[in-house]
C-alpha cells in the first residue's frame, strides 16, 4: 500500500496543481487488505522490501515532474510496462530472487 499511495498522491498532486492550482485539491483514501496468510514470512519480507525499493525509486522519479505532461512523457517514454520504444524488453525477467519470483 505505501507504494500505491505514493504513486497516486504524486499523480493527483500534479493534477490538482495543474487543473486547480492546489496540489491538495484531491483527497485520497487508501484502504489496505491484510497480507496475513498469503505468503510465508520470509517471502512476505522480500516482497515488502521490493515494494519499498520501488516506492523510493518512484519518489525520486516523481520529484522531476512539474506537470501531467512530464508524467505522461515518462510513463510512455521510459516505463518498461508502457513504453512502446521498449517493447523489445517486454517479457524479460526482471526478478532474480527465486522466492520472490515464485510468489507472482
Amino acid at each position: 500500500m505505501p507504494r500505491t499511495a505514493a504513486l497516486f498522491a504524486s499523480m493527483y498532486g500534479l493534477a490538482g496543481t495543474e487543473l486547480y492550482g492546489d496540489p491538495h485539491r484531491f483527497q485520497l483514501l487508501f484502504v489496505a487488505a491484510s497480507d496475513e496468510g498469503i505468503f510465508e514470512p520470509d517471502v512476505l519480507k522480500i516482497r515488502r522490501d521490493k515494494e519499498d525499493a520501488s516506492r523510493v525509486a518512484w519518489l525520486r522519479t516523481a520529484e522531476g515532474f512539474t506537470s501531467l505532461r512530464d508524467l505522461h512523457t515518462w510513463l510512455y517514454g521510459t516505463h518498461l510496462c508502457y513504453s512502446v520504444s521498449r517493447q523489445h524488453e517486454f517479457g524479460a525477467q526482471t526478478i532474480t530472487d527465486p522466492k520472490l519470483l515464485a510468489s507472482y
